[in-house]
């Protein structure tokens, strides 16, 4: 069914291209991309010799899956400190970010290909990975396919299935499966998590539950110093109460707005620092705070001189949200007053702050209900209830030292996994490792390079037998029993004839025929 797939993914390509093609330079989002993800790769990073050994490749999606492999990359590093490092990710910001935090940890920084035939095999030519670890989700069927084709493991880390990507991989399980099933591991965030791959078929011993990585190293680890400075920075004098609305959405900024003026009634001194999901929707923020009567600035006009006094400082960059969570006295979680399935809240909650979000947590649901169990986060509906929470907060200190540490208490709690994935992770690569060197010796290159020419009259012979049976010119006899078809069984080999056998014991019931090439 995978043709079904290409058929129309190539229709949609020689369709859109054009278009992309003209509309690249002039677009943000596209401008100095479209070559890049159609296999013509450019490496930024340390660029050490990427044949040296095979590397490991690890693939994020955008912002959130590439702070997430942050500090994977940097234990590989440690881990493997001679073997090559590649990172790809999707997104511009999530490349920005990667080229910013890991330009010298990874060996070669690059966007991932689209996901058709000619782009996946020219970008596996030119890395010619050992592994594959993609973070999250991001997974392409057609990738996935190239990977187990040439026999290049892949590990799915920090895997987990909302409800809406589980549906929709069940729905068009025809093609996810098989890209699923490509995975050497899957290691899942949660039981649930686990269940849910098992459901879409994968074998419950290739699934391994190691846990979140997210909470590890949530925490940004800066000195009391540099968190003054950057208080300073902000203009917020060390006495202020800070309050960070993080990742937030159209529709719902107006709703922290309305319920910002009413904290401002009651707590006049507080600032709120709001952190758009889309940094560059910043000067649109700030003037939908200003239209309900706030005094707001983006970060840059403030870094240009804007004068105080000014109540709401919006955020137009990428990668600063841990940082201002650390200076932080409260924090309420973007993506969830309204349908967009929330965002992180491991990241407040690893600085000790009290945690406020709404009522659509989908992505995050397991780790929201912790926090709200352990009394380390509220749920908040609507404009008055974010605004009775949030003054209390301010007001009641014991109540927000209590709800903190409760925070932080769920975080430690939960540390761990980045452990686990490594071992995995490390196996793995053991695994990759022997099964190269096995079959890349240097007599094998040799014989690959001699024997090149004769392939191709080969597959022209084996296209054309082929043809004879398609178009009904010979006849396949088909056997009333199950056929065993294998290779050449020697002793000391690959591992063929104990798989025979175990296959032949599966049907002891059955009359079973065994097709091979030696003789018995």
């Amino acid at each position: 069914m995978r043709f079904l797939y290409n058929f129309l993914l190539h229709l949609l390509f020689v369709t859109v291209f054009p278009f992309m093609a003209v509309s690249a330079p002039f677009s943000q989002k596209r401008k100095g991309t479209l070559l890049a993800r159609l296999g013509f790769q450019e490496f930024f990073g340390r660029k050490r010799a990427l044949y040296e050994d095979r590397p490991i490749w690890i693939h994020a999606l955008s912002v959130g899956e590439v702070l997430s492999a942050v500090p994977l990359v940097e234990r590989l590093r440690n881990s493997f400190p001679n073997r090559p490092l590649l990172f790809s990710a999707t997104t511009r910001t999530g490349f920005t970010l990667a080229c910013d935090h890991l330009k010298d940890v990874a060996d070669g920084i690059f966007y991932f290909c689209y996901d058709l035939p000619f782009s996946v095999n020219r970008a596996l030519k030119r890395t010619d990975p050992g592994m594959v670890v993609i973070v999250e989700s991001d997974i392409w069927p057609n990738f996935m396919a190239a990977l187990k084709k040439r026999g290049i493991p892949a590990v799915l880390v920090n895997a987990r299935l909302s409800d809406r990507t589980f549906e929709g991989y069940r729905r068009f399980s025809w093609l996810m499966g098989p890209a699923l099933r490509a995975f050497s591991c899957v290691c899942a965030q949660t039981g649930e998590d686990a269940r849910r791959f098992a459901a879409l078929g994968l074998p419950p011993q290739m699934v391994k539950v190691t846990g979140n990585i997210k909470f590890d190293h949530a925490s940004p680890h800066i000195s009391k110093e540099k968190k003054a400075n950057f208080r300073r920075s902000l203009g917020i004098a060390a006495d202020v109460p800070v309050v960070v609305a993080g990742s937030t959405h159209p529709g719902e900024e107006e709703i922290i707005a309305r319920a910002f003026f009413a904290v401002g009634r009651s707590v006049p001194e507080a600032v709120l620092v709001v952190a758009p999901r889309d940094p560059g929707r910043a000067g649109v923020v700030a003037k939908v705070f200003g239209s309900a009567g706030a005094r707001a600035v983006t970060l840059a006009e403030l870094e240009k001189g804007a004068e105080p006094p000014f109540d709401v400082i919006v955020i137009d960059r990428i990668g600063l949200l841990k940082t201002v969570y650390a200076v932080a006295d409260l924090a309420f979680i973007g993506g969830s007053l309204m349908e967009y399935r929330g965002h992180n809240p491991i990241e407040p909650a690893a600085c000790g702050l009290p945690v406020l979000f709404g009522p659509h947590m989908e992505d995050f649901r397991d780790v929201s209900e912790m926090l709200l169990d352990s009394g380390g986060a509220r749920m908040v509906k609507d404009a008055p209830e974010l605004s009775k929470a949030m003054i209390e907060l301010l007001e009641k200190d014991e109540i927000s030292t209590r709800m903190g540490e409760a925070a932080l208490r769920v975080v430690s709690e939960n540390s761990g996994a980045l452990d686990r994935v490594i071992t995995v992770l490390a196996g793995t690569v053991k695994r990759s490792d022997a099964f190269f060197s096995r079959n890349t010796s240097g007599i094998a290159s040799r014989l690959r390079i001699l024997m090149a020419p004769f392939s191709i009259p080969y597959k022209a012979a084996a296209w054309l037998r082929r043809q004879l049976y398609v178009r009904g010119f010979a006849t396949a006899r088909k056997l009333p029993c199950p056929v065993i078809s294998v290779g050449n069984i020697t002793t000391g080999g690959t591992g063929k004839t104990p798989m025979t056998i175990h296959k032949e014991c599966l049907w002891l019931s059955e009359r079973t025929g065994t097709v091979r090439r030696c003789r018995p």
